[in-house]
Order: C-alpha cells, then structure tokens, then sequence
C-alpha cells in the first residue's frame, strides 16, 4: 500500500479501517498529499500507527483520535492524539511495554525523539525526525 499509494493514502487508509472498526473517529492532517519519504521511514512510521491505534483501542477507552504528519523546519513531526483516558506513567515506565519500546526504537533508527505522555485529555504521543 505504502509503495503503490504512498504513506499518506496509506495511513489516511488505515485510520478509515480502524474508524469503521471501532466507532472511534479521527482527524488527520498533512502538509502535502504528495509527501515523499523514504521507504524504510515510511514503513516505520506506519507501524507506529499501528501500534498507537492498537493500544488506543486495548487501554485508552478514546471517542475520538488526532493525527498529523508534517515537515516543518526540515523535521518530519508525527503527533498522535486520543481523548482517551491518559496513559499514566509508571505505564510508561514498564519495561516490558513491548509496544512503546518498539515505537521509541524505530524513532532512534533516525536519530529522532520520541515522547509519550498522559493527562485527563488523553495519551499524546510526539515524534520529530531530521529530514534528511
């Protein structure tokens, strides 16, 4: 999909799927239909979606799901956002959170940050990467 569509369509995709799945609707932005990564970022930062949509659905009990995807300033920013019930962060903590972990090693791949926090207005999970 990634390859034939590119990693807007792709992602803009899957959040349809998972929208019609759950009940949970979402809002996705973009800087530009057209965006070009490459193959090995794309694909990782679509698993990262993946994961956070999966953990949306198993814990955060969310109606309502925010997602961008931008360059701004040379750095790819990727921004999740559920009105969830807020990770907390001894969660964040657990060391065998298999899902957060595998989201933060595929962000240093790219010598990105990643952070992921909780409050009462749900989970916001924030990536920047250097364009290269």
């Amino acid at each position: 999909l990634i390859d034939d569509l590119g990693i807007i369509a792709a992602m803009e995709w899957h959040l349809n799927e998972f929208s019609n799945l759950t009940g949970i609707k979402f809002t996705f932005d973009y800087t530009n239909e057209d965006l070009q990564l490459d193959k090995e970022l794309s694909i990782n930062m679509y698993r990262i979606l993946q994961e956070a949509l999966t953990n949306c659905t198993k814990y955060a009990k969310a109606t309502e799901l925010r997602v961008s995807l931008n360059i701004i300033n040379d750095e790819l920013v990727f921004n999740i956002h559920n009105n969830g019930i807020g990770i907390k962060d001894d969660e964040i903590q657990k060391t065998n959170s298999f899902g957060i972990t595998g989201m933060r090693e595929r962000v240093d791949l790219f010598n990105g940050s990643f952070s992921i926090k909780g409050s009462a207005k749900g989970t916001f999970i924030n990536i920047t990467i250097p364009k290269k």
